[in-house]
């Protein structure tokens, strides 16, 4: 996977989402999520239940730039730690439907889910002749 001109393996790629997904839910959830360093060391223990108390947000998809796909991604999980799944979808500019997938990813907390996902599409497309001339956005 190359990410800014990097070439990333699969752990420094793991280890690059989870620091996002962290960061996210610490800027949208400021005052109970614990802090990015400690979901960094300790992922399974970091998920706060009064996170479910907030309005969740509104999203809509936007379209990649010409030149780029956009792999949506996203994890679902039974409870803060249980039965999960992953699925994605693979679009271009035009919101054609190019590729997708969904199956289910075992015994797993919310954000280890999501980057389960993540790792899905990169295994997915790691050897995809198809897709091989495209700049991804996930």
């Amino acid at each position: 996977m190359i990410f800014k001109n990097s070439i990333l393996d699969e752990n420094q790629l793991y280890d690059l989402a989870l620091f996002r997904v962290s960061s996210r839910c610490k800027n949208h959830w400021p005052d109970s999520f614990k802090s990015i360093f400690y979901v960094l060391l300790c992922p399974l223990e970091a998920y706060i239940f009064e996170v479910c108390r907030f309005k969740p947000l509104a999203s809509a998809w936007y379209p990649p730039p010409k030149e780029l796909l956009k792999f949506n991604v996203d994890g679902a999980v039974w409870g803060s730690f249980g039965l999960a799944g992953i699925g994605g979808i693979l679009r271009d500019h035009k919101g054609n439907i190019l590729d997708k997938f969904s199956k289910v990813a075992g015994l797993l907390d919310p954000s280890s889910a999501e980057l389960q996902a993540i790792l899905a599409v990169c295994r997915r497309l790691q050897g995809s002749a198809r897709f091989s001339s495209y700049r991804l956005i996930i």
